[in-house]
């Protein structure tokens, strides 16, 4: 669990952010992982920093949890000294429903049905699947 100090850290880093330097992008994800007849899409905010990557270089994935995120994930963490130091690529993924990662245009009950760990970690394989292939 979070502590209240912390939570509020959190929310001023996600606050900040050089969009320039690592703008707001969108990935196409799938609503339902688990079935072969819904086949509805939505999109899913994520940031990159390939300002230290080089090819070959480790892929280092940020996730995001219950807040926003913003681009100072992939630039004002910890993460960042460690992709300097490795020649890594950063991204970061906000979660669905927080932020601005928003499947469904409501919370109603029937819409929370897809609000589930296993729909996150589906969301996640998505994604990193889509840029171990952009880079290799």
């Amino acid at each position: 669990m979070v502590s209240p100090a912390r939570s509020r850290q959190l929310a001023a880093l996600a606050a900040k952010g050089d969009e320039q330097a690592a703008p707001t992008q969108w990935f196409t994800q799938q609503l339902d992982h688990f079935s072969e007849f819904d086949t509805r899409t939505w999109s899913q905010r994520y940031w990159m920093n390939d300002a230290t990557y080089q090819s070959g270089g480790p892929i280092y994935l940020q996730i995001g949890g219950e807040g926003a995120a913003s681009a100072a994930y992939v630039q004002d963490l910890a993460m960042s000294l460690y992709a300097q130091q490795t020649n890594a690529l950063q991204v970061a993924l906000e979660h669905r429903f927080y932020g601005r990662s928003h499947p469904l245009p409501t919370l109603a009950d029937n819409n929370l049905r897809y609000l589930t760990s296993q729909q996150a970690l589906g969301d996640l394989s998505n994604f990193v699947d889509s840029v171990r292939k952009a880079y290799p």
